[in-house]
């Protein structure tokens, strides 16, 4: 009697996963060609490839709060040419996008608007998730979200002919990986967290970040500017920056760079053009060319930094507070 029980209970359980999948399946709302103009909240998903033929055009424009949008692993594919977008959101809120492949577009892969757009929409966007996407081979950027509070995590974002990812402020970008894209990897407004990337070859700066940002635990290797450039009052902890133009740029005040690995940058491995900045426990070897630690302005504090192989160690260290530790080896 027990042994029937539990198989009776067995099968209960597993009529009650196979309804919820059915429900959650039946909730979805198909979308099976493109063009698209999204009006209603809810969830959207697709049933195959699809492809967008008119190059001016924007594949799918999400016009509405409220929308999970799960390409279920299939491909948006565009026309390769014209000023059409992949997924253009047109300042709205909380929308996420997940699970597949969008790629040539003549623009951008992804594309908020929001209020500080170039398009000057007077609505904000903010709140939106973009997880688990690869943007790939578009005429601009891979994802660009104007607005505020967004998420990007595990995407894949290469060969676009811009920034592979922009942010507006408040934003988090975390475990990407981003590879060759014309200009910038990751580009942050402010107050952004940007972690656990890994960003290489891209032809401008690997992470660029404005004010009030941490930079934590990313491999930015091989880009052609700076590896990390950091504005005013950033956090920059924990970073390995190899063979980049210069590896780390501090371009204004007030920021921490601690921890970092730096390894055969150009130019310089760490360079400081501002003030109240504290360079501390950093290694920085093989900028053979350049210099390891170079300060531009007075002002700043460093301590117990690890520096060899460089053309010169240390530079510009006259009008700065050496908190002792420096070590040339």
């Amino acid at each position: 009697m027990q042994t029937k029980a539990k198989k009776a209970a067995v099968l209960i359980m597993v009529g009650l996963v196979v309804l919820c999948l059915y429900s959650y399946a039946n909730a979805q709302t198909p979308i099976s060609a493109v063009p698209v103009t999204i009006t209603s909240p809810g969830s959207y998903c697709f049933t195959k490839d699809l492809q967008n033929s008119a190059p001016d055009s924007n594949a799918i424009v999400v016009d509405v709060n409220d929308v999970t949008i799960d390409l279920m692993g299939y491909n948006l594919i565009g026309p390769s040419s014209g000023q059409g977008r992949g997924i253009y959101i047109n300042a709205c809120a909380n929308v996420e996008i997940r699970n597949g492949t969008i790629r040539n577009f003549g623009t951008e892969g992804i594309y908020e608007i929001g209020m500080a757009g170039p398009e000057g929409n007077p609505r904000y966007g903010y709140g939106h998730r973009i997880i688990d996407v690869r943007s790939l081979s578009n005429g601009s950027d891979g994802i660009c979200l104007w607005g505020y509070a967004h998420l990007v995590k595990d995407c894949s974002i290469s060969e676009n002919g811009g920034i592979g990812i922009f942010v507006g402020l408040g934003s988090a970008v975390t475990c990407n990986t981003i590879l060759e894209n014309v200009s910038d990897g990751i580009m942050a407004l402010g107050n952004s967290t940007i972690t656990g990337n890994t960003i290489s070859f891209n032809g401008g700066d690997g992470i660029e970040v404005s004010f009030g940002c941490t930079v934590s635990g990313n491999t930015v290797a091989g880009n052609f500017y700076y590896g990390i450039w950091a504005w005013d009052g950033c956090a920059v902890i924990d970073n390995t920056a190899y063979y980049n133009g210069i590896g780390i740029l501090v371009s204004e005040d007030g920021s921490l760079i601690k921890f970092n690995t730096l390894r055969g940058n150009f130019v310089y491995g760490i360079l400081v053009n501002g003030a109240s900045n504290s360079i501390e426990e950093n290694l920085i070897t093989g900028s053979t060319t350049g210099t390891g630690l170079n300060f531009l302005k007075a002002g700043n504090f460093y301590a117990d930094n690890r520096a060899s192989d460089n053309g010169t160690d240390y530079g510009g260290t006259i009008g700065q507070t050496d908190g002792g530790g420096n070590v040339s080896f």
